[in-house]
């Protein structure tokens, strides 16, 4: 029974594939991951990072964070695809300005690598200042080594980038108010009154 039961796995995963792509060349975000997935690990379809790649950049495209985290690795590691650092940079970027860490912190490697990105030890501190704060280990460990090589006044700059960041954050800024309603015009309030 056991053994039926494994045997029976690789079919539902094809069925599965099957039954995603069409949702996903709809445009169906959920689909474009989990098919992603499925190529990327070749569970239910032949290992494809390419075809991968191809469903996690429409994915990335609608915001999908876990798409864009993976995208960047796949063109930063140069899996089944070209290595492209700017390619790698761009999804990174996407993924760190909706605040996840591991992408900060990715970011912060690259700037001090200079690459697919200017070299740039201000703004890799920036990136590894913002994922730190969050708890990154990793990003501490970035913070550190920017801090043996960077001289006090840059760290100092790129600390004052993240607090008016989050003094932005805090303003209690007035919402913009609704346009108020008009009345419709009537011919008959146009016509001067009677004295």
């Amino acid at each position: 029974m056991f053994g039926f039961a494994m045997l029976a796995m690789p079919a539902v995963r094809a069925n599965l594939v099957g039954e995603l792509t069409p949702k996903a060349e709809a445009g169906d975000l959920v689909s474009q991951v989990e098919l992603a997935q499925l190529y990327e690990k070749g569970t239910g379809a032949a290992k494809n990072v390419k075809e991968a790649a191809k469903w996690y950049e429409k994915a990335a495209e609608q915001g999908n964070l876990d798409a864009q985290l993976a995208l960047g690795a796949i063109y930063f590691r140069g899996q089944s695809v070209p290595k492209d650092s700017r390619e790698a940079a761009k999804y990174y970027m996407m993924a760190a300005t909706q605040g996840n860490a591991t992408a900060q912190c990715q970011m912060a490697r690259l700037h001090m690598m200079g690459a697919g990105v200017p070299k740039d030890d201000i703004e890799a501190y920036k990136w590894a200042w913002l994922a730190a704060g969050q708890g990154d280990a990793a990003a501490k460990k970035v913070v550190m080594i920017l801090e043996t090589r960077m001289r006090s006044e840059e760290i100092l700059q790129a600390r004052e980038h993240d607090k008016t960041v989050e003094e932005l954050k805090k303003l209690d800024l007035p919402k913009p108010e609704q346009a108020p309603v008009l009345e419709p015009i009537k011919p008959e309030s146009l016509e001067p009154a009677a004295n």
